[in-house]
């Protein structure tokens, strides 16, 4: 899936969410780069599905972080999203959210883009709700 104009942001460098109200909801959107990333791994682990793990978990500055990780396959409570799985506990606080993979000079990795998300740590490791 592509999410075009993902950069409309406010001047406090936020994603101004209201410009996308299709994201608003209980789904996760999985940017084309997130896919891409995701399967290169797959590849590379020798998976035979391209699928990772996406999730919360206490922790960090803010009290919450994410987490990802490849999986076999998902587990039977798991709600799939394009090649992602995530736990319903997980989902109540991701739903709405997008996930991106940036590369860049400074910093490489998966992010999370979380409408739910009050506040998060300078690193942006950690948020809070």
């Amino acid at each position: 899936m592509s999410l075009i104009g993902i950069s409309k942001k406010n001047k406090k460098n936020k994603i101004d969410w209201s410009q996308y109200p299709e994201i608003l909801g209980s789904d996760i959107f999985v940017t084309d780069n997130a896919q891409n990333r995701i399967n290169f791994l797959a590849e590379q682990e020798k998976y035979e599905l391209p699928l990772m793990r996406v999730g919360i978990k206490g922790g960090g500055c803010s009290g919450l972080s994410y987490f990802f990780e490849l999986v076999a396959e998902p587990k039977d409570s798991d709600k799939i999203f394009s090649n992602i799985c995530v736990d319903p506990k997980s989902l109540k606080v991701l739903g709405g959210s997008i996930l991106e993979y940036e590369s860049g000079l400074l910093k490489s990795g998966f992010q999370i883009l979380n409408p739910k998300a009050k506040k998060s740590c300078s690193c942006g490791q950690s948020f809070s709700l």
